[in-house]
């Protein structure tokens, strides 16, 4: 066993915490979110989609706080998240996924909060990605996603090739990372 860590109060955002829908990153997060709760982690999930009772009663008995933000992601609205973050301040927050701007103007609020984020884009930085719709993905890099992942505390690649990804979209990112496989 490493370290004792005190704990935290993290931050799960632009993810899904119901069980209804095939998706590789809720799937991660939901693993993740039970790993850190049983670590002594105290954990919110901010779910893209509506959760049953019953799923919610089944976070909750694991440890884990679930916030609907059922605001579509890609329509920029950050009021779920940040609304939250007026009642309660946690210690990190890891966002999910890229190119979702509701992503990069929650980043914006929590640099300007002074709340450390971590940046995992599972998989959407890839070159087949990058690929398709060129022009509107190099401005929205510049505008949104490159000050995201350059204000980032840290990435967390899934995978080891994720983060040569993220160095080819960000060459001067300076945070640490940490791959998860």
């Amino acid at each position: 066993r490493g370290p004792m860590i005190d704990s935290l109060r993290i931050w799960h955002v632009d993810t899904d915490a119901s069980t209804e829908a095939v998706d590789g990153v809720a799937a991660y997060v939901n693993a993740v979110a039970v790993e850190q709760c049983r670590s002594g982690h105290a954990v919110t999930v901010f779910s893209r989609a509506k959760v049953s009772h019953e799923r919610r009663s089944e976070l909750a008995l694991l440890g884990i706080r679930v916030v609907e933000a059922l605001r579509d992601p890609h329509t920029a609205d950050p009021r779920p998240v940040l609304e939250e973050l007026r009642r309660e301040r946690p210690d990190v927050v890891q966002l999910h996924g890229a190119w979702i701007p509701r992503s990069a103007l929650v980043a914006a609020g929590l640099r300007r909060a002074g709340i450390p984020y971590v940046y995992t884009p599972h998989g959407g930085l890839a070159s087949v990605v990058l690929a398709t719709k060129r022009l509107r993905r190099s401005i929205y890099t510049t505008v949104a996603e490159a000050p995201l992942i350059k204000g980032a505390a840290g990435v967390a690649p899934v995978i080891a090739s994720e983060l040569s990804e993220i160095t080819a979209v960000v060459p001067d990112y300076a945070g640490q990372h940490s791959v998860v496989m």
